[in-house]
């Protein structure tokens, strides 16, 4: 299992989500990461 990735964006919010979706278009792995409310 491959766990590697280009650019890692942190609190994927609505402009965090956008810019993933055009890095994934343009092949680039961007997993999001946002923090839980406690």
């Amino acid at each position: 299992m491959d766990t590697s990735s280009d650019v890692l964006i942190v609190d994927a919010g609505p402009t965090g989500l956008v810019l993933a979706i055009d890095l994934a278009r343009r092949g680039v792995a961007a997993p999001g990461y946002r923090r839980l409310p406690f």
